[in-house]
């Protein structure tokens, strides 16, 4: 998902694109092999948790900072100043993989309010969403979010900019909250997308909201929940991946010596996806990509070799 103006028509070597977004496929839908397949997790992985604190008593914000982002790309710096401002009853728990020192002068924010708590580690899947009840996530840029669908999953309404591809995952009122961009900035490597920053007062708006109407932390949760079942079940999106690949016209000449330039490129990603999943690193691809992925190989492969076959 890494691409600027320069390098979009370099895309036309490879024999098809699989886009994740909308946002991507708005790019690379000149491209006649180019398929749309919405991205998802493993919602029994990220299911709603038992343990999660109670909104009518506290509501607690949860923020993924991962390993902070170029230029704090996930928010985190905003996520702190905007609750800064937040009053009542309310508290902010966010888990990074990297020290605090990494976060400059937020650090100083956060240590200045006793009511942010800071963890630093590394977990498997499901990570900590069920440590929040509201996630909030007003990342500046993505290339497709991957932490949003987890937590709606996991049943936490979503915080997140009004921009794709974070857009393209919550409904705003609905399962969470989108907050309007106050300013698009290029960012310095000249990647296709802008950074989008939002309006700080928003944020904070949205947040406190929340906590003045926790009701709506349970209402949205829920339908977080069952939205994310019936739109995000990675095992049910990529169900069509074969099948839709095994449509294509007839093989396009190689540029790699391998059968297909697309096997070659699927096989470096099943091999990542089993790494990723068997070591247990947070926010893993679910096993069901790896097993498309690998039944989706096998069937180009044969392709190609009757093709051979028939020359």
């Amino acid at each position: 998902d890494y691409y600027t103006e320069a390098s979009v028509p370099g895309f036309s070597v490879y024999d098809f694109l699989l886009c994740n977004t909308n946002r991507h496929y708005s790019v690379f839908s000149w491209h006649p092999s180019c398929f749309y397949i919405r991205w998802g997790t493993d919602t029994t992985l990220f299911a709603a948790s038992a343990d999660r604190p109670d909104p009518m008593a506290e509501v607690v914000f949860f923020h993924s900072a991962g390993f902070g982002g170029v230029g704090l790309r996930k928010g985190t710096d905003l996520v702190v100043r905007a609750f800064t401002g937040v009053t009542g009853r309310a508290r902010l728990t966010i888990h990074s993989q990297v020290p605090m020192a990494h976060y400059g002068e937020t650090a100083d924010l956060i240590r200045s309010d006793p009511r942010i708590s800071f963890i630093e580690r590394t977990v498997p899947a499901p990570g900590l969403y069920h440590l929040g009840n509201v996630y909030v996530y007003p990342s500046r840029l993505e290339g497709i979010g991957l932490s949003v669908p987890e937590a709606l999953s996991c049943g936490l309404p979503v915080i997140t900019t009004d921009n794709p591809p974070m857009n393209e995952f919550v409904s705003d009122g609905v399962d969470g909250s989108l907050v309007p961009v106050a300013e698009y900035r290029p960012r310095h490597d000249n990647y296709y997308w802008p950074q989008s920053i939002v309006a700080l007062d928003h944020l904070t708006q949205c947040m406190q909201e929340y906590v003045d109407n926790p009701a709506s932390v349970i209402e949205r949760g829920r339908n977080a929940r069952r939205l994310a079942v019936e739109r995000l079940d990675w095992a049910a999106n990529a169900a069509s991946l074969s099948e839709t690949l095994a449509r294509l016209d007839a093989p396009v000449p190689s540029r790699l010596p391998v059968p297909r330039l697309a096997a070659w490129v699927l096989t470096d990603a099943a091999i990542y996806s089993q790494h990723i999943v068997s070591t247990g690193i947070s926010h893993a691809l679910p096993t069901g990509l790896r097993r498309s992925i690998s039944k989706t190989i096998r069937g180009l492969r044969a392709r190609d070799k009757a093709a051979e076959a028939q020359k």
